[in-house]
C-alpha cells in the first residue's frame, strides 16, 4: 500500500502557523487515505503522535510462526528489566531531546490504521513524557523554544508498508540496535530461543542478527543446556546472568548441582551489588556534608555582603546537587548480575560448605583449546628431556607446573583448588 500526498499541500501544511497546521495536515493526509500521516520524502513521514503504538512486547511460545516483538522487552510488565529504560538513561535521553531536538526519526510500519513502532520506543517514551509535562523544547528547524505539545504533535517516522515481513522487522530492529543503547546479549539469546521454538532456519537467524555460525552454535548449546531450569534461562534472557557466566553454568551437567551453583553465585552477585551501592551511598553522604558546609559559608558571605563569594557558593551547591542526583540515579541502575567471578566464588563456596557440587563441576576451565594445549604439552615434554637451554639448566619444577596447568585447563576431572594448593605448597 502506497500513500501519496501532494507536495504543495505538505509544504503549505508545515509552513502554516501551528494553529492551522493540524487541519491542513489532516486534509493532505486524507488525500492519501490515512489521516495524520504526511509524506516528506521516500518512506519518511511526519506522523501524528497519537497514531504511534508499540508492537507486542511478548509473543507466546505456543505460536508457530515468527511474529515480531520488540527485543528490548524481555517479559510482559517487566519494566525494571527493559534494556535502556533505566532512570539515568531515560533522563539523559529526555534532556538530549529537550535541548537538541529529535535527531533521528523513529521506525515503524503500517498496521491496523496505526503506525506500529519497530524502533524508537525509548525516544517515543521520552517525547511522551515531555508532552505530558509540556516542557519547553528546542526546535532545531527554527532555533526557538517551543512547548513539547506543540513541537511533537507530529514526529518524523521512517514508515514501512504493512506487508513488511516479521523477519524484516527483526532485521531493522537489530540493525538499529547497533547504534544505540543495546538490547543486551540476553535479548539475542532469547530471540534465538524464540526462533528455535518455531524451527526457523539458522541462515535466517544469522541474517537477522549478523552473528557468526560459531556464535549461533554456542548460543543453541546454552539454551539446550539451561532450558530445563526455566529460572536460570529467564535470568539469562533478562541479563541477570551474562553470557560468559551462562557458558560456565552450561558446563555443569547435573541440574541440581547447576541450580546450587547458580543460587550461590546469585548470592555473591547480590553481595557485590550491595557493596557497590554502599560505596555510592557513602559518596552521597560525603556530598551532603559538603553541601551543608557550603551552605554555612554562603550564610556567612550573605551576612558580610560578599556577593561574589555568595554567588560562588551558589554555583558550588548547584554542582554538588547535580552530582548527588547522578549518584542517586546510578543506585537505581545498579543491579546484581551473575558473572564468571560470581560463578567461581559460588561454586567454591558450595564445596567448602559441604554442598553437593562436586569439584569436577567447578566451571573455571574455559577458553582452553584442546588443539593449542596439545601443541604446548608436546613442547614442554620435549623441553623436559633436555638438560640445558643454552648455558642454563632446565627448571623441571617450572615445566611440571606448566604441564599441570595445561591438564587442569582441559581435564574436567581436575580440581582447581587442589592444583592451587599443590603448587603453593611446592613453592
Amino acid at each position: 500500500m502506497t500513500f501519496v500526498v501532494g507536495l504543495a499541500n505538505v509544504t503549505e501544511a508545515f509552513e502554516a502557523p501551528f494553529s492551522q497546521r493540524k487541519e491542513l495536515v489532516m486534509s493532505s493526509a486524507n488525500e492519501g487515505k490515512m489521516p495524520g500521516l504526511v509524506k516528506v520524502t521516500d518512506n519518511l513521514y511526519k506522523v501524528d503522535i497519537n497514531l504511534l503504538v508499540s508492537e507486542d512486547t511478548e509473543v507466546s511460545d505456543s505460536e508457530e510462526s515468527l511474529r515480531f516483538f520488540n527485543p528490548r522487552f524481555v517479559e510482559v510488565g517487566a519494566d525494571a528489566d527493559v534494556q535502556g529504560f533505566g532512570q539515568q538513561e531515560m533522563e539523559t535521553l529526555r534532556n538530549s531531546i529537550k535541548s537538541k531536538g529529535l535527531i533521528n526519526p523513529l521506525v515503524g510500519r503500517m498496521k491496523n490504521n496505526k503506525i506500529s513502532l519497530i524502533e524508537g520506543h525509548r525516544r517515543w517514551n521520552a517525547i511522551s513524557n515531555l508532552i505530558e509535562e509540556d516542557a519547553p523544547c528546542f526546535d532545531p528547524s527554527t532555533g526557538a523554544t517551543v512547548p513539547a505539545s506543540t513541537l511533537y504533535s507530529f514526529v518524523l517516522v521512517r514508515v514501512y508498508e504493512k506487508n513488511t515481513s516479521e523477519e524484516d522487522c527483526f532485521n531493522l530492529s537489530f540493525e538499529e540496535d547497533k547504534c544505540k543503547v543495546e538490547f543486551g546479549s540476553g535479548a539475542e539469546i532469547r530471540f534465538v530461543h524464540h526462533c528455535l521454538m518455531r524451527e526457523i532456519q539458522d541462515s535466517k537467524i544469522l541474517q537477522i542478527l549478523g552473528n557468526t555460525p560459531e556464535w549461533l552454535k554456542e548460543t543453541k548449546n546454552i539454551i539446550r543446556s539451561l532450558e530445563e531450569d526455566d529460572a536460570i534461562l529467564q535470568a539469562v534472557f533478562h541479563d541477570k546472568i551474562n553470557r560468559s557466566a551462562a557458558k560456565q553454568l552450561m558446563m555443569i551437567e547435573d541440574a541440581d548441582e547447576r541450580r546450587e551453583v547458580y543460587e550461590a553465585a546469585l548470592e555473591e552477585a547480590q553481595s557485590d551489588c550491595n557493596t557497590k551501592i554502599a560505596k555510592i551511598r557513602k559518596s552521597i553522604s560525603a556530598i551532603d556534608n559538603r553541601i551543608e558546609i557550603t551552605k554555612s559559608r554562603k550564610v556567612v558571605s550573605d551576612f558580610e555582603n560578599k556577593k561574589e563569594d555568595s554567588d560562588k557558593y551558589d554555583d558550588e551547591i548547584a554542582e554538588l546537587t547535580n552530582s548527588k542526583q547522578e549518584l542517586e540515579s546510578k543506585i537505581e541502575d545498579t543491579t546484581a548480575v551473575v558473572n564468571p567471578e560470581a560463578i567461581r566464588k559460588g561454586a567454591t563456596k558450595k564445596i567448602k560448605t559441604g554442598g553437593t557440587a562436586r569439584p569436577k563441576t567447578v566451571p573455571t576451565r574455559i577458553g582452553a583449546s584442546e588443539r593449542i594445549s596439545t601443541k604446548w604439552r608436546k613442547f614442554f615434554e620435549q623441553l623436559k628431556k633436555r638438560p640445558k637451554i643454552g648455558d642454563s639448566p632446565v627448571n623441571e619444577d617450572l615445566i611440571e607446573l606448566c604441564l599441570d596447568l595445561l591438564n587442569n585447563c582441559t581435564d574436567k576431572e581436575n580440581n582447581p583448588e587442589e592444583f592451587i594448593e599443590r603448587w603453593c605448597d611446592k613453592f
